[in-house]
């Protein structure tokens, strides 16, 4: 069989944007690059408000710009003190070390990778005479987070909950809202790379319905000056201009009319996984009762490799020019970086270490059609049974 790498990957994560743009569309693009549009940058920001039902709508160039505005618009300090999962992105803790803010991980749910609800209730319990508890959360790989059961039995008033909905860009809470209307958070993060249902260059945005929290996304965005500083003479904290370009407007406005086509697309090929996946008892893959409301972004399997005789690190060398398959978020207490001021903390996290030996992801990308699930699921299954 002809390795799986040999395809033309690129299509597979392509918006296909090049087969849908007429002449008019691709003047469009070529004045977006050419002359700078604020007024596209605010088009974009009303749609998003519209679309996942929230007050305020906030774009930045990249999810690590977001990030950074996230913390500035949260006013975190060193005084507050981060809840966040064993497998956060690198983002939030790079931040929290950065800024010297206090990390509690929690261990995570191994059915979903999400942080376990019941450990992040306990941690949220513990208050502080300083500070807030923050809890920042991610809805790991689509795999949508039951928020409101979090809001809903913390006993902590003083506590925000930041959301990181870059892999759950297009899923439902249960209670049927858009992930991102940030109903049950202070702020969700969204992201707009390659991967996501519209695709703009790695663009990123936040959401919140706190006027308060917005004009402080807004004043990070033009270098720290707040509405009512417009020249800047007040200016507490410079922050950089961090203006998304409006061809990443433009291109996210072309493809917003496909929004539930290609969410329907990314439920087929999760139909497909399923299917493909159904007789190797080997591998387990996400609840099936997520499906109706997730919508993942990557497919996130664990193979028992215990049963083989090979680990998942073997595995992995035996197929990386073969299938393009990812581990998975890394366990952020084995970081050098965080050891260094937390030290070996390891043996807190058994489902995460669990988790982690035997989770692969499997691609989730507009460009797939059911055939390539298929042509996945079948090299995996060779690549296991040798």
């Amino acid at each position: 069989m002809k390795p799986f790498l040999e395809i033309d990957f690129l299509t597979m994560s392509s918006a296909f944007l090049p087969n849908r743009l007429n002449q008019e569309q691709q003047a469009a693009l070529m004045q977006a690059i050419v002359e700078d549009n604020p007024s596209l940058i605010d088009e974009w920001q009303e749609k998003i408000q519209q679309h996942f039902e929230v007050e305020y709508a906030v774009v930045f160039p990249s999810k690590s710009i977001a990030y950074q505005a996230l913390f500035f618009a949260a006013s975190l300090n060193r005084f507050d003190r981060i809840i966040a999962p064993a497998n956060a992105p690198f983002d939030v803790i790079g931040l929290a070390l950065d800024k010297e803010i206090p990390c509690r991980l929690v261990d995570i749910d191994q059915s979903t990778g999400n942080m376990d609800i019941g450990l992040t209730l306990e941690a949220m319990s513990q208050r502080s005479t300083r500070g807030r508890s923050v809890v920042c959360l991610t809805h790991y790989e689509g795999a949508v987070m039951d928020v409101q059961q979090l809001q809903n039995e913390s006993t902590n008033p003083n506590t925000l909950i930041l959301e990181d909905a870059s892999c759950a860009t297009g899923g439902f809470y249960l209670e049927g809202k858009p992930v991102g209307c940030s109903h049950r958070s202070d702020a969700t993060l969204l992201s707009f790379a390659n991967h996501s249902i519209v695709s703009a260059l790695d663009a990123a945005c936040i959401t919140t319905n706190h006027i308060a929290f917005y004009e402080r996304l807004i004043a990070f965005r033009k270098m720290g000056r707040m509405s009512d500083d417009p020249k800047g003479h007040r200016i507490q904290q410079i922050t950089g201009n961090h203006y998304p370009l409006p061809i990443q407007a433009q291109l996210a406005l072309m493809q917003w009319d496909f929004w539930n086509e290609r969410v329907s697309h990314f439920h087929d090929l999760i139909e497909a996984y399923r299917n493909a996946l159904v007789d190797l008892p080997m591998v387990a893959v996400p609840p099936e009762s997520l499906d109706t409301y997730s919508l993942y972004h990557g497919f996130a399997v664990q193979i028992d490799f215990n049963s083989m005789s090979f680990d998942k690190t073997e595995f992995l060398q035996r197929i990386q020019d073969e299938l393009p398959i990812r581990e998975g978020y890394y366990p952020i207490y084995r970081l050098p970086c965080f050891q260094k001021c937390y030290g070996d903390k390891e043996e807190h996290f058994p489902r995460m270490e669990s988790f982690f030996s035997s989770s692969l992801v499997l691609p989730v990308t507009l460009g797939m059609q059911t055939e390539d699930v298929k042509r996945i699921c079948q090299q995996l299954k060779l690549a296991i049974s040798q």
